[in-house]
């Protein structure tokens, strides 16, 4: 029996060569590349969780059981892909504000419109920038 904290890659790998397959012949039964195959049982890569599935149905076996694979979230965004959103929205931002107030001539008329412009234009961009990264 295999250890249940052995890395995916090498559950795949102890699999693959228990049915007596080759690397390609397995790539060529699961319908994924060769390299793939191969970046999965080094542990380069964590497969996806269809990936998974397909590999244990054709190894005939469960990985699922012995090492679950979390699944991906769309919600879920790296720190550095953050950043990236929020600097650049914030850009942007400013860029249409500017575009706003540069294009209209009565506006603002006084600085307490500006003010108030000012306060509006930054509470929108906190918001998103707070749900962007709560």
């Amino acid at each position: 029996m295999t250890d249940p904290v052995k890395p995916i890659g090498q559950l795949v790998k102890a699999g693959r060569i228990e049915k007596n397959y080759t690397q390609q012949q397995l790539a060529e039964l699961s319908g994924i590349s060769l390299r793939s195959v191969q970046r999965i049982e080094s542990g380069q890569v964590s497969p996806r969780r269809y990936t998974l599935n397909l590999l244990a149905d054709i190894l005939e076996t469960d990985f699922s059981e012995r090492q679950p694979v979390p699944e991906a979230t769309s919600n879920n965004f790296s720190r550095e892909r953050r950043l990236i959103l929020s600097i650049g929205l914030g850009l942007l931002w400013l860029l249409l504000g500017l575009a706003y107030v540069f294009q209209s001539p009565f506006f603002p008329e006084t600085a307490f419109e500006l003010m108030l412009y000012i306060a509006g234009f930054l509470t929108t961009y906190l918001v998103v920038l707070w749900r962007l990264w709560r």
